[in-house]
C-alpha cells in the first residue's frame, strides 16, 4: 500500500470535485483528487451531458420531419430527414471531449 499525505483530499472527480482540486492546487495546497471512474463524473461522461446532446439531435430530427411534411408557418418543405446515428454518437463524444478538456482535466498540478 502506498501512503500519501496531502493538505486537501477531494473525493470525486465530477464538476465540483475537479474544480475544487484545481483551485486548491492554484492556491498552492498539496491536493489529491480520488475518482473511481472517468474524470468528469457520471453527469459529464454518461449521464446528463450525453443525454442532453441526444435530445438536441432528436429535436432537430423532429423539426426536420415537420418541415418534410410541410408543417411550417412560412411554407417551407424539405426532404425527409435521414439520421446517421454513427455520426450522432461521434458528435456527442466530441461534445463530451470538449467539456472534459475545458477545465484542464488530466493535468498534473505539481509545483
Amino acid at each position: 500500500m502506498i501512503e500519501l499525505h496531502c493538505a486537501v483530499l477531494v473525493l470525486g472527480g465530477g464538476p465540483a470535485g475537479y474544480t475544487a482540486a484545481i483551485r486548491a492546487g492554484e492556491l498552492g495546497l498539496d491536493t489529491v483528487l480520488v475518482e473511481a471512474g472517468e474524470l468528469g463524473g457520471t453527469c459529464l461522461n454518461v449521464g446528463c451531458i450525453p443525454s442532453k446532446a441526444l435530445l438536441h439531435v432528436a429535436d432537430a430530427y423532429a423539426e426536420s420531419t415537420a418541415r418534410a411534411q410541410g408543417h411550417t408557418p412560412f411554407g417551407l418543405t424539405a426532404g425527409a430527414p435521414v439520421l446517421d446515428f454513427a455520426q450522432t454518437t461521434r458528435w456527442i463524444a466530441s461534445v463530451v471531449g470538449q467539456l472534459i478538456s475545458g477545465p484542464r482535466m488530466g493535468q498534473r498540478m505539481d509545483r
